[in-house]
């Protein structure tokens, strides 16, 4: 498989976009291995600017590293998961924003678990005292889980985990630490 995401096609497209932008500028720009470098920085610099990003804290050295881990098969099919759940299901901002009280967590962690396990949390009560139980947040017509194998489990938990840091993130009165909600 083709090993291309979201996070490649923009950056070719900014590579495209850099190539238009030098491509029309009034005067001839010559840059190569016997020009100096200043002039493609000052460029790159200004079309950097143009588009309202900076180059301040420009990281090279990690280029590599994060092309792998955004190239990396699992969140490639974590993108695609939650890019389905969008799409198909309708599952976006909105309707995410509706699962206030950890649902989206529990639901991710149902579905990262082996059918049937349960999990032990503590009481919300009595803090002393653990529950053990099976994590399911909603009714059980909503449960899929046996339809899928392990491998789309995991997709569909770690698309349901974005889904739930977009909503926090998105939520400007929540904390960003974790704090105790019913259940």
């Amino acid at each position: 498989m083709e090993k291309i995401n979201n996070l490649q096609a923009i950056i070719a497209g900014a590579c495209f976009d850099l190539m238009g932008f030098l491509t029309t500028l009034p005067e001839e720009v010559q840059l190569g291995a016997r020009h100096d470098a200043s002039e493609a920085v000052r460029l790159l610099t200004v079309w950097a600017s143009n588009r309202g990003l900076s180059l301040e804290q420009a990281n090279v050295s990690d280029w590599n590293a994060l092309i792998k881990v955004a190239t990396s098969e699992g969140v490639i099919r974590i993108s695609r998961e939650r890019a389905r759940q969008i799409l198909e299901e309708r599952f976006d901002a909105d309707h995410d924003a509706q699962h206030q009280y950890n649902e989206l967590v529990e639901a991710a962690i149902a579905y990262a678990m082996a059918p049937g396990k349960v999990y032990a949390r503590r009481d919300m009560d009595d803090p002393g005292v653990f529950l053990f139980e099976e994590v399911w947040p909603w009714e059980e017509t909503l449960d899929k889980r046996g339809k899928h194998d392990r491998l789309h489990r995991l997709e569909i938990a770690g698309a349901l985990i974005a889904a739930e840091i977009d909503r926090m993130l998105l939520d400007k009165s929540e904390a960003t630490d974790f704090e105790a909600v019913p259940s």
